[in-house]
């Protein structure tokens, strides 16, 4: 059982692997959530992958928001079974040690395989973190660089798991505009609007730095986004209870 510190979750840079483990264990998790990750990261090492996975993912995508169609979702299951069969690993083996050389290129269709069906890891979750920990990097990249990567996309999904929720974004409280322009971004996946929204979020009240702070930093930005998540209702955590009174979070 992985379960961070505060210090250590802020310190996180090339684990994310341990970082999904303390959200599983802590509770901080939605199935949603952990899909987008495994889609996220998928499309990362596809781009390695002899399959174009690309048009796969947008399905796995679709279907973690449930709107996508079960024979849409079959045929792209059906496409990586053919490039995983049995058969082709043969092939494979026989070109000069294939899988020795090229392990990386057969993880990256094996990462859309998971954000396809999860369930072969049991569930999300684990689908996620065996994700998480796959080396989908060719020889003459750099490790880090993508271990690095696939932590900002859980820090793009996932708002920090050791603060409250007091301070989070209330839709209730929220202008017309702001809660317009969460919407555009996530029907457009146009996040170069956040820091629009951010000074949106502003002229509604809202001081809480972390979200303010997403919004206009320069970090990637992926389907999930916590702050637009939040906006539109889909966040981790629960918002204030009907009637609450106002803790001046926004």
């Amino acid at each position: 059982m992985v379960k961070l510190s505060e210090d250590e979750w802020a310190a996180c840079a090339d684990d994310p692997a341990a970082m999904l483990e303390h959200l599983g264990y802590s509770g901080c998790s939605t199935t949603r959530k952990l899909r987008l990750f495994c889609c996220a990261a998928a499309l990362r090492a596809g781009r390695h992958a002899e399959l174009n996975v690309a048009e796969l993912l947008r399905v796995a995508e679709a279907d973690a928001d449930g709107t996508a169609e079960p024979a849409d979702l079959a045929r792209a299951l059906g496409r990586v079974e053919e490039y995983m069969h049995p058969a082709n690993n043969r092939l494979r083996r026989r070109r000069h040690g294939w899988f020795k050389v090229h392990r990386w290129r057969w993880n990256a269709v094996y990462a859309t395989f998971l954000a396809l069906a999860p369930s072969w890891q049991a569930n999300e979750w684990r689908s996620a973190v065996c994700i998480a920990g796959l080396e989908t990097w060719p020889p003459d990249e750099s490790p880090e660089a993508e271990l690095s990567a696939r932590v900002a996309l859980v820090r793009d999904l996932f708002e920090c798991p050791f603060h409250p929720p007091s301070r989070r974004v209330d839709p209730r409280r929220l202008s017309s505009t702001a809660g317009a322009l969460a919407r555009g971004i996530a029907a457009d996946q146009a996040f170069d609007r956040l820091p629009i929204l951010a000074d949106a979020l502003e002229e509604s009240g809202c001081d809480d730095s972390a979200v303010l702070a997403h919004c206009r930093g320069d970090s990637q930005h992926v389907r999930g986004c916590w702050v637009v998540d939040l906006i539109l209702g889909e966040g981790v955590w629960l918002f204030a209870e009907p009637g609450a009174a106002a803790d001046g979070g926004a």
